[in-house]
């Protein structure tokens, strides 16, 4: 009894108490939906059905059919011409303009539950679920390597979805019937614990993985229709949605985000995909002691391709409240391409993204205006 109350004492220290979020149907009536992906300016999703044999086009909510897959995980190329899908024992790319399938690698997986792409669109991380196995696909020739097994001090057991860090140095893994979600350094596949088997018992059974836009967190769907958010900086785990609370999500299978952070996540069974609003907009107030400076902080990632994240401080400085922010993105020649913020805002640490995926490649540079403060940084798309 006394280990009992211990571990969960050990617990309450890292699990923090649920927030309440809107959680509303995105798309309904999918055939055993699975995973998800969004297109890079986020009006289109591409969905797979679990052994449904159906592949969704979803726009405004309303789902296509456009192709047949036996689908499990699936990813989307950073030049959005191709997603790539794991169909029961095989992988295959399908072009997204025509909705060709072609087979890359024709054997050698079971149930491929996870997909990622590196950011070069040079490799592909599959997690080959009844394998145990984390395999590395090389995209210039389609020859497949085993980055992880099922040995070693953290054994893979299950692995069920897959989050790729933007640098491509990072991979983590939901390990569904570990209880655990892994890190994996890219190219070594050297493995370590990101959240261990005591923490994550408490939701059980990884089945998503999804960072936010700068990656200082990962939010983990669990089976029994639970989201958690993973701090990258400590690793505490808190409540995103509960069980508790509501019983709405169902059975969970894998999550994406969108850029305005809101995030996805698959019910399996009943056959939806449902949203949960974490966010207002794309423009995002932290709740924190509020700066006596301005501030502009360099653009993460940089170089990037085709969104990046901007961070910038409104100080609290006298009795001035607020004051008009221009926050606008220049290409070399100094033409504008992009105002990103132009309203009056309170003090705060503010983030917002840019999207550049109908720019060409080069330098950028991007001016905040604020008050009688005002600043210039460069960034380079590289595509």
């Amino acid at each position: 009894m006394i280990k009992f109350l211990l571990h969960i004492a050990l617990l309450s220290l890292c699990i923090a108490t649920a927030t309440a979020q809107t959680i509303t149907t995105y798309a309904t009536g999918l055939s055993y939906p699975f995973s998800q992906v969004f297109n890079p300016t986020g009006d289109t999703m591409y969905a797979t059905g679990q052994g449904s044999g159906y592949l969704y086009r979803i726009v405004g909510g309303v789902a296509t059919s456009i192709g047949s897959v036996d689908g499990y995980g699936i990813a989307r190329n950073n030049a959005n011409t191709y997603l790539y899908t794991g169909d029961r024992n095989t992988m295959d790319r399908i072009s997204i303009a025509t909705s060709a399938k072609t087979n890359i690698v024709p054997s050698g997986f079971d149930t491929p539950w996870g997909v990622a792409i590196d950011h070069t669109d040079s490799y592909l991380y599959v997690a080959d679920g009844r394998n145990n196995q984390i395999k590395k696909i090389n995209l210039s020739d389609n020859s497949v390597s085993v980055l992880v097994d099922s040995l070693g001090t953290f054994p893979l057991n299950m692995p069920y979805a897959l989050a790729l860090n933007s640098a491509g140095t990072m991979l983590y893994v939901a390990n569904a019937a570990a209880s655990n979600i892994l890190a994996v350094t890219i190219p070594g596949g050297v493995v370590s614990e990101l959240v261990s088997s005591s923490t994550a018992s408490i939701f059980g059974f990884p089945t998503g993985l999804a960072f936010d836009a700068t990656e200082s967190y990962l939010f983990a769907a669990s089976y029994y229709g639970e989201i958690f958010k993973i701090s990258m900086s400590d690793h505490n785990v808190s409540y995103l949605v509960s069980h508790t609370v509501t019983t709405t999500l169902g059975t969970c299978s894998n999550l994406t985000m969108d850029s305005q952070g809101n995030l996805y996540v698959a019910s399996t069974f009943s056959g939806t995909i449902f949203k949960i609003t974490t966010t207002p907009t794309g423009v995002m107030s932290q709740p924190q002691e509020l700066a006596r400076t301005y501030s502009l902080e360099q653009n993460y990632p940089n170089p990037f391709n085709p969104t990046t994240t901007i961070r910038y401080t409104i100080p609290n400085v006298g009795t001035q409240l607020a004051v008009p922010v221009l926050l606008k993105v220049y290409n070399i020649l100094g033409e504008e391409v992009a105002t990103l913020v132009d309203e009056i805002q309170e003090p705060g640490n503010k983030t917002v993204q840019f999207n550049a995926t109908n720019l060409p490649s080069g330098m950028y540079s991007y001016r905040m205006q604020a008050g009688n403060y005002s600043t210039v940084k460069k960034m380079f798309l590289v595509k």
